[in-house]
Parts: structure tokens; sequence; C-alpha cells
């Protein structure tokens, strides 16, 4: 996956930072929220993330995602 295949969206909910892990499919340019994470600022909000993102792919089946534009 390419590095412009993903966004993080930083926003504040109720005073923590909220982080989105956004992926863009670059052939029909759609986005599929991955995974949110909350903190109490963009850097604990990004360690929280990369936990999940490493703990996710050693415990999920990869799978492939078929994307249909209508």
């Amino acid at each position: 996956m390419r590095t412009a295949d993903l966004v993080f969206e930083f926003s504040v909910q109720e005073g923590k930072t909220k982080l989105d892990l956004i992926t863009i499919n670059p052939k029909h340019n759609q986005a599929f929220l991955f995974h949110s994470e909350t903190g109490v600022d963009k850097l604990d909000a990004l360690k929280k993330m990369l936990l999940y993102v490493q703990d996710y792919k050693e415990k999920e089946l990869s799978y492939t995602i078929q994307w249909v534009a209508k």
C-alpha cells in the first residue's frame, strides 16, 4: 500500500484528540474508514493507532476488498 492511499485525519472531540485512519482506493477515489482511536493528544492517538495496526496485522487474516463504483 502506498502512503498516498492512507489518510490520518485528526479532530478534537470533548477535549480529546480523535484519529481516523482512512484508506483510499486510488482507482475509484473511494474512502474507507479502517479504524478510529482517541488520545490525550496527537502523539498519544498515533501511538494507540500503531499498536492497533500492529496487533490487527498479527491476529487478523488478510483479505482483499473488491471495490465497485456505482
